[in-house]
């Protein structure tokens, strides 16, 4: 995980060195508006803590999740000459937990977008900061696995405009997420969750 948050930060730098090598024409716009999208998720989540069991004990072994599919759908609005953004994506993935049961992982965040660097040629590379709200649901074995949590998220992001009228745009971001779901649904007491959501798709703008 550490070798993961280290080459999201290496990512970041060499997109602020890009931003000074590139052309002064450049506009790091975005949609310039109101935009909507969606597309496929791929959820990839590791939890340090150790799985709950009958009675309260916990098993020596950590929780296990197994990515499966998802989707996602978004809204937001671009403030084109601050290089700001407001996103709202709303997601849905199946997860195998501790290889019994398959569960829904359901999240809803509000994230701010910054638009580091857009391209004449309408590549558009931003990056992603925020907060929301995660819902793991019961699955088929009725054990009171289901739990709620907050998470906060941060990653980079790449768009390329398509068409500029309407503003349509395909794009991929993969942020890095953190949750904790409160309660002892998953774990013996409060449990950390590291999340890798691959999210590729597209937006069009109006």
């Amino acid at each position: 995980m550490k070798k993961i948050i280290k080459k999201t930060g290496l990512v970041f730098l060499l997109v602020c060195c890009l931003e000074v090598l590139v052309p002064a024409t450049s506009n790091a716009c975005g949609h310039e508006g109101f935009y909507i999208g969606g597309g496929y998720q791929q959820l990839f989540q590791f939890s340090p803590d150790r799985q709950l069991v009958g009675g309260g004990a916990v098993s020596p072994g950590k929780i296990d999740w197994r990515t499966r599919w998802g989707f996602y759908g978004k809204a937001g609005y671009d403030f084109c000459e601050s290089r700001w953004g407001v996103e709202l994506p709303v997601s849905y993935n199946r997860q195998k937990l501790n290889r019994a049961e398959t569960v829904s992982v359901i999240g809803v965040d509000l994230n701010a977008i910054f638009h580091i660097i857009e391209t004449p040629g309408g590549l558009d590379f931003y990056w992603i900061g925020g907060s929301g709200m995660n819902i793991v649901t019961d699955g088929q074995v009725k054990n009171n696995s289901g739990s709620g949590g907050v998470n906060i998220n941060f990653g980079p992001g790449l768009q390329y405009f398509i068409s500029k009228k309407p503003k349509v745009a395909m794009g991929i971001s993969v942020p890095f997420k953190y949750t904790l779901y409160f309660g002892d649904h998953l774990s013996k007491n409060i449990t950390q969750v590291f999340g890798i959501p691959i999210m590729a798709g597209a937006t069009i703008g109006f």
